[in-house]
């Protein structure tokens, strides 16, 4: 038995590499600057944005990678408590400094951060560098296993709902190889999150 064909598209060019960084630095000093609680309500509107969206991206999942239906609902239902473990997480890190230790601690933001996805958990890991990196309040660029693109795009229309600002979240595709190479190395991406 063959395969068949899941999705259709090209990969991005080194130009819209460029372009989505770009869009990413230029929107990362003010997306910085929004107060920690309302970046974290925006993230939050991850739950109304995955209404009636999970079976679907189950079902790309396991069409795209062979996951088992029931591992791949699994996967697409952790994307809605993910953002509040890692708000939780965060509000926690200022109460975990050593007693009596010298100096301070202050959350800074890095800027552009680049996401490289893997094929295997090709949502929950890319959800579980993402949502830190936007609470934090960096923006990012991320880019989806060339193994999972229909998966990738699922997600990226979900978080489109969420009514981030332009540049926040960008999205590239393409073969690691090429794309993930262009990201990784690229000038402007101020720390890069990979599994």
């Amino acid at each position: 038995r063959g395969f068949e064909p899941v999705a259709g598209g090209s990969g991005a060019s080194e130009r819209q590499v460029d372009l989505a960084v770009q869009s990413a630095v230029e929107a990362a000093p003010d997306w910085s600057l929004i107060p920690y609680e309302t970046r974290k309500a925006m993230c939050l509107g991850i739950e109304r944005a995955m209404e009636g969206r999970v079976e679907e991206l189950a079902e790309a999942m396991s069409l795209e990678m062979g996951k088992p239906i029931r591992e791949a609902l699994g996967e697409a239902r952790s994307l809605l408590g993910k953002v509040k473990v890692s708000a939780i997480a965060q509000e926690a890190l200022p109460d975990l400094a050593l007693p009596n230790a010298p100096g301070e601690s202050r959350w800074k933001s890095h800027g552009a951060v680049g996401i490289i996805g893997p094929y295997n958990y090709p949502v929950h890991l890319i959800h579980t560098h993402l949502m830190p990196a936007l609470l934090a309040g960096n923006t990012v660029v991320f880019k989806p296993s060339e193994i999972t693109p229909l998966t990738g795009h699922l997600y990226t229309e979900i978080l489109e709902q969420l009514d981030l600002p332009v540049g926040v979240v960008n999205m590239v595709q393409g073969s690691g190889s090429l794309i993930g190479t262009l990201l990784s190395n690229h000038s402007e991406v101020d720390a890069l999150l990979f599994t």
